[in-house]
Formats: structure tokens, C-alpha cells, sequence
């Protein structure tokens, strides 16, 4: 019951610091690095705990590795809902903070190679990379895929626009983020069932993600055929 108020408490933590950051105007690059490393090093430390209990009190070491699984589908989740809330955030509302290539261009090493802060900045841009640019790669190549399969078939219509600015979507899509997974763990936790929590994130949460992908492009399909016949 206590990890389960912790994991709550840090939730709503979690979700306070970057809003009192953008509140104040103080938002910054190194922030935005450390709070996306930050959680990676939570997940670790949780899912790590978790396995280990669970591998003590039944012994099958397999539970090691479906835990370890469990962590690497909660990451790929999870970069999918910020992939694409990133994406919405830089057309509604571009900061210039968080981008859906974090790789290092020549305008981060003019910016930041001259100075000791800036040099930390670029070290927590390599980490980030290290740790989540493969996964930002893959969602960004199947969506360039997809949206490019898109605006051939609708040359006419404002395919981007929609494509990235559909709410329903943002919010379906919302129910993979860290938050979530992090409540839903507090709640397995309540009835001491956290085996079935791994379950859940390996089996329910990677088909609700292949659901998310099909339906992104099928909802997309149908609304700009309606306007096709419309016209």
C-alpha cells in the first residue's frame, strides 16, 4: 500500500514540475533531457523491485525476464503517446524545448559547445538519444510511411494538419503514457497482483498500441474520403 501512495505522490509530481517550469518561463533543454531520463531511471528501479519480489517469493527465475520484457513494451508504449503529443505541442504551440528528433544538428553544437552548461546539455542530448532515439526513430518512420501514403491518395486536402491535431487521438493515445501505466501499477499493487500487471503491459497495452496505429490511419482515411465525396 505504501509503494502504491509513493508511485501516486511521484505521478503528480511528475506532472507539476514541467507546468510550474512553463508557468515560471523557466523551461529549458536540460530539463526536458533530465525529466525524460529521470522517469527511465523510475521504470528501472520499479520494475527491477518488482521482478526481484516476485522472482524471491516464487522462485522461477523466468519472471526475470517477462519483468524485463514487461519494461522494454512499457518504454516503446510510452515513446509512441509522447511521440505524437510532441508532435501536437510543436504545431499548437511550438516551445522549441522537446522535438521528435532529438538527434544533434549543427545548430545544438553552435549553441551549446561554448559553454560549460551548454556542454551538459548536448552529454544529456547523447544520453536521451542512447536511450530513446531508436524508439523515436521507429514511430517516426512509420509515420512518415503512413502519412506520406495519406497525402497521395488526398493531394488536395491539408493531410498534415489533421494528421497531428486530431484530439480524440492525442487522448486515446494518452492511456499509454507513464502516468497511466504508473496508476494502473499502484492499483495491481493494492490487490498484490503484480505478475498480472506485467501480463497486462506485454499483452492488453501492445494490442491497444497496434489498435491506436490502425485506427490512426483508418479514422484518417474515412475523414478526408467524407470530404473527397463532399466535394
Amino acid at each position: 500500500i505504501s509503494a502504491a501512495i509513493l508511485l501516486i505522490i511521484k505521478n503528480i509530481l511528475d506532472k507539476v514540475d514541467g507546468q510550474l517550469a512553463r508557468a515560471r518561463n523557466d523551461a529549458s533543454r536540460t530539463g526536458r533531457f533530465l525529466d525524460s531520463l529521470a522517469d527511465l531511471l523510475i521504470n528501472i528501479a520499479v520494475y527491477g523491485s518488482v521482478s526481484y519480489a516476485l522472482f524471491i517469493n516464487s522462485g522461477n527465475a523466468a519472471i526475470l525476464v517477462v519483468g524485463a520484457g514487461a519494461l522494454f513494451f512499457s518504454l516503446l508504449q510510452c515513446s509512441y503517446f509522447i511521440f505524437y503529443q510532441v508532435s501536437y505541442i510543436n504545431r499548437v504551440k511550438p516551445l522549441g524545448l522537446n522535438r521528435t528528433d532529438e538527434s544533434i544538428t549543427e545548430k545544438d553544437l553552435r549553441e551549446h559547445s561554448k559553454t560549460k552548461k551548454g556542454r551538459r546539455v548536448l552529454l544529456l542530448q547523447k544520453i536521451y538519444l542512447l536511450v530513446y532515439g531508436w524508439q523515436d526513430r521507429i514511430f517516426r518512420v512509420i509515420d512518415m510511411i503512413c502519412l506520406s501514403w495519406m497525402e497521395k491518395r488526398f493531394p488536395d486536402q491539408d493531410v498534415t494538419g489533421y494528421w497531428y491535431e486530431d484530439r480524440l487521438f492525442l487522448s486515446m493515445a494518452s492511456f499509454l503514457g507513464l502516468g497511466v501505466q504508473i496508476g494502473t501499477l499502484a492499483l495491481f499493487s493494492l490487490f498484490n497482483e503484480l505478475y498480472f500487471y506485467f501480463i497486462f503491459i506485454i499483452i492488453p497495452a501492445n494490442l491497444y498500441l497496434i489498435f491506436l496505429m490502425l485506427y490512426r490511419y483508418i479514422s484518417a482515411y474515412l475523414h478526408f474520403k467524407n470530404l473527397d465525396n463532399q466535394e
